[in-house]
């Protein structure tokens, strides 16, 4: 893991950088890790995030997904 805490420690709502893939463009966004799960492909984070100037529509949007552990990082690094 690369987050500050182990899955499953019981701590929630800790601050990290959710880092995006090439394919959708890059670079990373602040974030709200909430839970942690065991997924099919490992350890997955429950993370809330804003987008800004998303092809959908002008203007922020609020999104929340399950994403790999292998993309998120811990905001003080």
């Amino acid at each position: 893991m690369t987050v500050a805490h182990t899955p499953g420690d019981g701590r929630r709502a800790e601050h990290v950088w959710v880092e995006f893939a090439p394919s959708y463009g890059g670079g990373r966004a602040p974030g709200l890790l909430l839970q942690w799960r065991r997924g099919r492909r490992g350890w997955e984070g429950w993370v809330v995030w804003i987008e800004v100037g998303h092809p959908a529509g002008p203007g922020p949007r609020v999104v929340q997904a399950w994403v790999g552990s292998d993309l998120i990082r811990p905001a003080d690094r």
